[in-house]
Formats: structure tokens, sequence, C-alpha cells
């Protein structure tokens, strides 16, 4: 729920105030997780989730058929937050720019409030970079990438080595597209990147 309300794309497009757009987005993270290339943390003396990276691996033989799904999402607000999402992919083509087959895609990322300035998010991002992604080099894949929706997500990324392929201004795009957001869109919530990185195949 905190995700809901915090991320910046859903709080932007107050997605919180569209219960079709919540299930959606419920539903689909359930799928995402199912995948099993999630990683969470977890605090030791209450045993409770405190954040959470969600990836998927993405080929390129089903990349036209992700895009076909788009079409088919419930809620309006999610709807909106997938074609924008949809617009920043058609920009930038991971497979072509790394001649690569596969890439591990960063769905979402979320520490909550509380814990977060202890590096956790960091320590996430880090884990699926350095443990996960090179797991999955004998299937082709070499490359992460996410889609960054605020300056510090988009520190922290740069940090571990991705670098920015495609920058957009979200309210320019809202405004192009006849999209209404919230009225206190913030300056560090006001730009998303795609970003991306390639490991060493060695």
């Amino acid at each position: 729920n905190n995700y809901i309300y915090e991320e910046s794309l859903c709080s932007n497009n107050s997605l919180s105030s569209d219960q079709d757009s919540i299930d959606q987005f419920l539903y689909l993270i359930k799928h995402w997780i199912s995948d099993t290339l999630s990683s969470i943390v977890i605090e030791k003396s209450s045993g409770k989730c405190i954040g959470i990276i969600v990836c998927r691996f993405c080929s390129i033989e089903d990349n036209s058929l992700e895009f076909s799904r788009l079409r088919l999402y419930e809620g309006e607000k999610w709807n909106i937050i997938q074609n924008f999402k949809n617009y920043l992919s058609q920009k930038v083509d991971i497979y072509k720019y790394y001649k690569s087959v596969a890439f591990f895609r960063v769905y979402a990322w979320f520490i909550l409030p509380p814990y977060r300035g202890q590096g956790l998010g960091k320590k996430l991002l880090e884990c699926v970079i350095n443990q996960q992604l090179p797991e999955m080099v004998h299937l082709g894949c070499n490359v992460i990438s996410g889609i960054f929706t605020n300056k510090k997500s988009q520190g922290i990324a740069s940090s571990l080595g991705l670098k920015t392929l495609y920058e957009v201004n979200y309210t320019e795009w809202a405004n192009q597209n006849n999209v209404v957001l919230t009225k206190n869109v913030k300056t560090e919530n006001a730009t998303a990147s795609v970003m991306a990185c390639q490991i060493n195949n060695k």
C-alpha cells in the first residue's frame, strides 16, 4: 500500500483514488513476484518486510507480446502509467542497444519510509546486479534496465553503474497527452529515466 501512495508515477497520477487501478497493480505485483526474481529486506527484530525489489527476465522472443498486453490492463490511472512506460520503452530498444537477446528489468523498488537513509535500497539493487544478474549470463542475459522515476533512485542507480539512455519530463509528457496530474508534483519526481548497464561477460 505504501508503494501506491509514494512511488512517483503512482503519486503523480493519484493512483490511490482509482480502485480498479489498485486492484490491477496488486494482481500484477503478485504475478511478478511469483517469478522468484525478487528480493526483500526483512527487519531482524520483527520479521517485518521493509523493502523489496521486483525484477523480471525479459527476452526478445516475447517482446512484441508484452506490448500487446498493455491495452488489456484494468483501471484508468494504471493504464496512464503503463502508456507512459510504453512510450519510454519504445524510445530505447534495450535489445538493440546492448546487442542482447534478454535483459533483467526492474519493475518495482521500494523501501518503507521509516527505514530509508540506511543504504537498504542501494543494497537491494546492488544484490541484483552483483548476484542475480551473473546467474543469468548463460541465458544470454547480462543487462539490467529499469525506468527510474525520481532523482533519488536515479542517483542510486547511477552510483552502481547504470547510465541514462533516455530521460523525459513527466509533466510535459502529461500535458502533451491530455493527462491530468496532481497539482503538487514535486520537482524531484518530475523526470523519469530509462537507465541500464551491462556486466562483464567473462
